[in-house]
């Protein structure tokens, strides 16, 4: 039987006398008050959306009631906002599901809603963080995900709407800069696999690496925890030897004893390197790096390229000894 059969008293706590304190007796499953969804709950809420409307804190202004779409969908509650905007109402039963999920998404999409709203008696973490998520990546339409618990004290009834989750200036930037970084370690990902391409044409040195890392360098063993390396930034090309040693004694030993026989090095190499010891940290460095030119242009990805190879080879080629006698 429909609740509309009885004498029903449904209370709003916010409106209740403020000097008398009142202790909801339990919690019961939403259909022991509306027994269908369809035709007890959503009518009630048509009627009633201010409930919502305080939870969620913005105006709704319902229009129509289970509107029907294609394939023989029918939308639960369409409302608009003050702006005139669209907004899809989703009502769910019980545990939070896929297919009310699927359901929201095409609804939204089908009316071009600015907002959507899923309303359950439990959310599912996987659900919510769907709609965190669709929050962060969405453009242009916003999610609520509400739990909706009723209390019963004697003879009243409490609906309580809960927001698990909505959107905020935050979620969009967090969004928007996940999403940049995104596209950014995809452009990395495609240049170092166009540049292995290309190199392994020309040389063993890279023969190796099968899968290069989404970011701005790439590296090769040149034993004793050494490695050359081919790295860009936005306007700076470089090819360097690289100390990583654990120990920070062992990188300066290292790089000192090359040093010794800097002028020998840079005649076999046939150009003036720059020699970082670089005192105040672990590391050192051996390089030689080319500026004013931008690896985001990928019509510059072929020269850039060429210099990776050109000089990973040349540093193997005159590096390689002195390595192997430290």
């Amino acid at each position: 039987m429909h609740h509309q059969d009885f004498d029903i008293k449904i209370i709003n706590v916010n409106i209740m006398e403020k000097k008398r304190i009142v202790k909801i007796e339990e919690f019961i499953s939403i259909n022991r008050l509306w027994v269908k969804e369809d035709k007890d709950f959503t009518p009630w809420l048509k009627e009633n959306i201010d409930y919502l409307t305080e939870a969620i804190g913005f105006e709704l202004n319902p229009e129509e009631r289970e509107l029907p779409i294609t394939e023989g969908f029918r939308i639960d509650l369409v409302a608009k906002d003050s702006e005139g905007n669209r907004i899809v109402i989703e009502n769910q039963y019980k545990d939070s599901n896929h297919d009310h999920l699927g359901k929201l998404l095409v609804y939204c999409i089908s009316l071009n809603a600015k907002v959507g709203i899923w309303i359950c008696e439990n959310a599912r973490q996987s659900h919510i963080e769907v709609i965190e998520w669709l929050n962060e990546f969405s453009e242009g339409i916003d999610f609520y995900l509400i739990q909706l618990k009723l209390g019963k004290i004697e003879d009243m009834y409490i609906p309580l709407f809960e927001v698990i989750s909505k959107p905020s200036q935050d979620s969009k930037m967090i969004g928007k800069t996940k999403k940049e970084m995104s596209e950014t370690e995809q452009l990395y990902k495609e240049f170092w696999i166009e540049f292995l391409e290309e190199a392994n044409e020309q040389t063993d040195l890279f023969k190796n690496i099968y899968s290069p890392f989404p970011q701005q360098f790439l590296n090769i063993s040149a034993g004793k925890r050494l490695f050359y390396l081919s790295n860009f930034t936005k306007d700076t090309i470089r090819t360097e030897l690289y100390f990583n040693n654990s120990k920070k004694e062992r990188n300066k030993q290292y790089y000192d004893e090359l040093y010794k026989n800097k002028d020998e090095i840079e005649k076999e190499f046939g150009e003036t390197l720059q020699w970082e010891r670089l005192e105040l940290r672990k590391a050192c460095r051996i390089k030689i790096e080319q500026k004013g030119i931008s690896w985001l242009d990928k019509k510059n990805w072929d020269e850039i390229h060429q210099f990776f190879i050109k000089y990973t080879m040349k540093f193997n080629e005159v590096f390689g000894t002195y390595i192997q006698k430290l």
